[in-house]
This record gives C-alpha cells, sequence and structure tokens, in this order.
C-alpha cells in the first residue's frame, strides 16, 4: 500500500523536473502560494513545503483568499488547521473589493479581484514570488 510519503516523492518528481527545467526557484526566495483549497493547491503548498530535492534554501507562505464576504464559500475555516498541522507560514486575506463592483461578480473579476488581493498580500510579506496549482494541461 503507498503512503503518503511515497506518493509525495512521485509528485516531487515531475515538481522537481518544473522546478529545473523552468528555473522557478532560486536559493533565497520567499515564495506566496496561492491556496483555493482546492485539489491543486493543496498539493503545491505541501509538495514545496518538504521540498525534498527541490535546490537552494526558501522559505513558502500559504495566502489564502476569503471571499466569503462576496458569497464565496468559506475555505478558512478548515485551511487554517491544516496550515497549522503541515507548519507552513500562512496569511488569511479578506477579500475587499471596491465599492462600485456590482455583486454578485462575474468569474473575470472574481478571478481579478482575488489575485490583486494575493500579490498585493504576497507583497506586504517581502515575498519574490506567487505559486499558483494548476493542471499540467494548463502548461501547454
Amino acid at each position: 500500500m503507498a503512503t503518503p510519503e511515497s506518493i509525495a516523492g512521485f509528485f516531487l518528481k515531475g515538481v522537481n523536473r518544473a522546478v529545473r527545467d523552468f528555473d522557478l526557484i532560486a536559493d533565497g526566495d520567499r515564495i506566496a502560494v496561492g491556496i483555493s483549497g482546492g485539489k491543486d493547491s493543496r498539493p503545491l503548498v505541501d509538495l514545496l513545503v518538504r521540498g525534498v530535492g527541490i535546490p537552494g534554501d526558501y522559505e513558502v507562505v500559504a495566502v489564502h483568499v476569503d471571499g466569503t464576504g462576496v458569497g464565496l464559500p468559506d475555505q478558512a475555516a478548515r485551511l487554517e488547521p491544516w496550515f497549522r498541522e503541515l507548519g507552513v507560514e500562512y496569511l488569511i486575506k479578506l477579500l475587499e473589493v471596491p465599492e462600485q463592483e456590482p455583486l454578485p461578480m462575474d468569474c473575470f473579476r472574481c478571478s481579478w479581484n482575488r489575485r490583486k488581493a494575493l500579490f498585493i498580500a504576497a507583497d506586504e510579506l517581502g515575498c519574490n514570488k506567487v505559486a499558483f496549482g494548476h493542471h499540467a494541461d494548463d502548461a501547454q
């Protein structure tokens, strides 16, 4: 039976290859990882925290943009205990939208505002890189 460590080792091979092929992580980087709570972002932060085989010394900060104020599902309540268990530095940032923003937002505007909040948070946290979890098909 596969263990969590063997599964992580399997996926880390692909992460390590991408890090090398695209020069994604350098020694001294501080990386804000955008965490939606979904099946792409949670494994990404887990693998980056493990870091086995990824060259250099870097820091990972998990950043979740909480959009419950604009009608998005509450992910923060289940993510915060997981962040603590994982031992990763984290920030849960409340999504603030301009007063003139019509609600409910369409997908484009929601994504725009959430990414803006993530980039602002990354800057405030002193991160020089931002990482998102995406499907392998997104790279094509």
